[in-house]
């Protein structure tokens, strides 16, 4: 009875434990599902970079890549999987792929929606053209790490090219171009394995940081650099970065020759000749290509674009006080510059974005100009695109006209200036901002006071009418205005919208009595200034734009005419095309795919693998060695009746309470405490880093399956007390749910982090059939490969999930190798090999359609009950360390003993 309530206790304490894991499970996943319900209302589910792509067939949902990423929680649950879910705000860390255990996230460039062209190279970052290199944000790797990374290593691979230094006065062995962090490391690197080297930078150094604006905060990860030590830190501003950069570059000695172009590279590899565009030709052995992609920015591909006062960044928002600036774009560096000239300068700032919402930039970011928005110190003019520039206008259109009017649409003429009214007194104003009532016709309808200045005339108080008579609205004088005295019209949103007249050196009663007035009303919508037709001429005209306050006409339905100074086109670099077509480098367009990223021959993944192989065969020949050691040693004692041992010479040495029980029950409470070394490893942060998770996870699995063995040897094989029994069972549970969650998660279907309905399996499955037949139909043995096909399309014969498992892997090596041998009957391996992947596909779908219901259940508990159990081992395990100290080392502790 004393037995079944302990029991019965351990497992009302195991119950509440696995109820509140899984509500805590269950309240993250939703969070995650309305997480990723956002992101995809915001459009935040486009990366603009190297991102993961987590496989929910491997993932086992140790959740160790959501705590590894520096920018927060950019990957969340969902049904049990993580999940990509702030896929815009993601840049390329790496991080998440180096934690995952078992291998489920690989890191690619580009999506099926929105493809990126990049340079092709090789596993040495070698381009197409043999003996030039690419390295940094123009390969697809724009972190400030990853890009030390590359150029750090490439060295080592531009060395094992050359095979030695062939320096001479006339001949250099390495050209590097760009000096940003990837040219400056690619240089370090290069200087370190013994090369020559020669940096040109067309503009000045620190390539695209340089251009940064004034204290933009920088995040990067410390890198160890040649002869100067750890480099950045989690948070920098842009002046600290630059300052490290110059001192790195101070510290190796290097010299940049700012101001130069490279603009060709003839010859054949290993004698090249980079050519710049002041003409000076350097003969050389190889080139690195580290130039980014602000040489290249993309363009409006508008008319008006090659005007002086287009720009593609933002370089001092103090040269910018009091003008009409336009800004074009929506992601960081737009964001940062509207921020910037809002806050440090007097401009009157506006955005223009062809999105509905800031979506590809940081949420500080997107705080930040929310901020600013809702103040009215910036702009918005969302889903618009850039059709027209002039001198002192811009138009806006649409962007959802784009696929009406085609690649032509882009192309619409500059717009002209905004005409005044013909009748005096009236001025064109934004119908779109204007709110209130509906006059007899219909029309909307506003009345405002607005003050006029001292001395204007009619002077004192007037009320205006401000009516939106179809497309546009026009503000009228209430009272009738003198012939020929000024302009006679203003607007304004809002009651008691105050207005007062500007102009550069002039007196508000001097500019209003020679009839030449700006009227400006803050808040709501704004309207240029009418003038009266006898005023009207140049010289007048071009002092109101120059005084104008109010940047924002409405020129018809569907376009918006904004008074403009200024135009910064911020929307992202493209691949210097041109530039590489000259050189011979060809490039490609990623949807979805990985890219080599360094390391010919093995990758680092294929070393880790290696090391794991190595560490998993040393620790099983170990783990073997130790249970035969055990086994001999008390093999005569352990094979002997219960009744018997007592007698035995061996008991006293061999029982649990022996000298040698409990020296093997230590080991085997080391053994099992080491488990947690692991989990301390995905936690603690000076563990970080150490070492592949995924090795670690080698050595979990073989302290985990080694103690239940070497505990078995500690308890002689006897079950003597209830205490030793659970705890026991609990570390048996814990090896088998871990066991489970390693190898066979996988058999859960799931795509894109969202466990798969059985229909939308079957769909795919039906998909790929329909897609393999044209291939079986060009093969050299139609009904051959047919019946390879019907093989693994056929539903599992087995009854129970547990039958299907235990024969899953016989299953299907027994397909692979029949599908080896009919190799010869395709024409070519790219043929053979996606039958081959197809098949495997096919095969395990089916497996999982017909156990659905079972693994949809076991899916979403199973490491619940693991951790559940691991953490009941760990208490029992004190409690049994605590009762056999006590009662088989009382006498150390106590008088008498216990």
């Amino acid at each position: 009875m004393y037995e079944l309530i302990i029991s019965g206790i351990v497992f009302a304490i195991m119950a509440v434990a696995v109820i509140v894991l899984l509500t805590q499970r269950k309240k993250s996943e939703r969070e995650g599902a309305e997480r990723l319900r956002l992101a995809h209302a915001e459009g935040q589910m486009v990366p603009l970079s190297l991102h993961p792509v987590i496989d929910p067939t491997l993932c086992v949902g140790s959740f160790s890549c959501i705590k590894a990423c520096p920018e927060g929680d950019i990957i969340g649950v969902v049904d049990g999987v993580a999940t990509l879910l702030d896929a815009a705000d993601c840049i390329g860390h790496a991080r998440c792929d180096i934690e995952c255990p078992v291998g489920a996230i690989k890191l690619v460039f580009g999506t099926s929606e929105r493809g990126i062209d990049l340079p092709e190279t090789d596993e040495s970052f070698e381009s197409s053209r043999a003996g030039v290199f690419i390295v940094g944000e123009i390969s697809g790797m724009g972190l400030i790490k990853n890009a030390l990374y590359q150029g750090l290593v490439s060295g080592k691979f531009i060395k094992a090219k050359l095979k030695k230094s062939n320096a001479g006065p006339n001949f250099t062995d390495v050209v590097v171009v760009g000096a940003g962090p990837a040219g400056i490391a690619s240089a370090i690197a290069c200087q370190e394995q013994g090369l020559s080297v020669r940096i040109f930078e067309q503009e000045s150094i620190g390539g695209a940081i340089a251009h940064y604006p004034r204290g933009k905060v920088v995040m990067t990860e410390q890198v160890r650099m040649p002869n100067f030590g750890p480099f950045g830190r989690e948070l920098l501003s842009k002046e600290d970065l630059m300052a490290e950069i110059q001192q790195v570059i101070d510290a190796n000695r290097l010299t940049v020759e700012q101001g130069q172009k490279v603009v060709g590279v003839e010859g054949d590899a290993p004698r090249l000749t980079a050519v710049t565009a002041t003409g000076e030709r350097i003969n050389c052995a190889a080139v690195v290509l580290a130039i980014g992609l602000r040489g290249s920015p993309r363009k409006l591909d508008c008319a008006g674009e090659e005007l002086p006062k287009v720009t593609y960044r933002l370089v001092d928002p103090e040269q910018y006080h009091g003008r009409n600036v336009l800004v074009v774009g929506g992601g960081d560096s737009a964001v940062e510059a509207a921020v910037q000239l809002a806050e440090e300068s007097t401009a009157k700032v506006s955005i223009s974005y062809r999105q509905g919402a800031f979506s590809r930039c940081k949420p500080r970011n997107r705080d930040k100009i929310k901020a600013l928005i809702d103040q009215g110190r910036i702009k918005a003019y969302f889903s618009t695109k850039v059709t027209g520039i002039d001198a002192r206008h811009v138009r806006l259109a649409p962007s959802g006209d784009d696929d009406k009017k085609g690649k032509g649409g882009d192309k619409a003429k500059a717009p002209e200036a905004p005409k005044a009214p013909a009748r005096p007194g009236t001025a064109v104003v934004d119908a779109s901002m204007l709110v209130g009532e509906e006059d007899a016709r219909g029309n909307a309808k506003t009345m405002m006071d607005i003050e006029l200045p001292e001395g204007a005339a009619p002077g004192g108080k007037q009320r205006f009418t401000i009516v939106n008579a179809g497309a546009q609205a026009q503000a009228q004088a209430g009272n009738p205005w003198r012939p020929g005295s000024a302009v006679h019209g203003a607007i304004g949103a809002g009651a008691g919208a105050q207005a007062q007249a500007q102009s550069p050196g002039r007196s508000r009663t001097s500019l209003w009595r020679e009839g030449i007035v700006n009227v400006i009303a803050r808040g709501g919508a704004r309207a240029l200034d009418a003038i009266d037709g006898g005023h009207r001429h140049e010289r007048i005209g071009s002092a109101l734009h120059k005084v104008a306050e109010i940047p924002e006409v409405q020129a018809d339905g569907k376009e918006t005419v904004l008074a403009n100074d200024d135009v910064i086109v911020s929307i992202g670099g493209e691949l210097p095309v041109q530039f590489l077509n000259s050189i011979k480098v060809t490039s490609r367009r990623y949807h979805g795919e990985e890219k080599a990223a360094g390391g010919k021959g093995l990758t680092k993944a294929e070393v880790e693998k290696r090391t794991r192989t190595r560490l998993a065969l040393i620790l099983t020949a170990l783990g073997v060695t130790i249970n035969i050691a055990l086994y001999v040693l008390g093999a005569e004692y352990y094979w002997l009746p219960l009744d018997e041992r007592k007698a035995s010479p061996l008991h006293e040495l061999l029982r649990p309470s022996g000298l040698w029980g409990h020296g093997v029950g230590v080991a085997a409470t080391l053994f099992m405490l080491a488990n947690f070394i692991y989990a301390l490893r995905k936690r603690w942060r000076p563990l970080k880093g150490k070492a592949s998770i995924r090795t670690w996870l080698t050595f979990h699995m073989f302290v985990g399956i080694m103690s239940p063995l070497v505990i078995a040897f500690h308890a002689a094989f006897l079950i003597n007390n209830l205490l030793a029994v659970w705890t026991w069972v609990a570390l048996a549970v814990v090896v088998a749910t871990g066991i489970f969650g390693r190898f066979l998660f996988g058999l859960v279907p799931a795509q894109a982090g969202k466990m798969l309905a059985v229909n939308d399996l079957r769909e795919q499955v039906n998909d790929m059939e329909k897609v393999l037949q044209p291939h079986i139909q060009q093969t050299k043995n139609v009904k051959a490969v047919t019946a390879l096909f019907d093989m693994a399309t056929m539903q599992p014969r087995e009854r129970s999930l547990m039958q299907a498992v235990r024969k899953e892997n016989k299953t299907r090596h027994t397909l692979v190798k029949q599908i080896d041998s009919a190799r010869p009957l395709f024409s070519d391996d790219k043929q053979f090999n996606f039958f081959k992947d197809s098949l495997e596909k096919i095969q395990r779908a089916r497996l999982q359609i017909s156990f659905y219901a079972t693994l949809k259940r076991i899916f979403r508990s199973w490491l619940v009950f693991h951790v559940v159990t691991a953490i009941f081992m760990v208490v029992l395990i004190g409690a049994h360390v605590a009762v056999t100290a006590y009662y088989g080392f009382g006498a150390f502790f106590f008088q008498g003993g216990p």
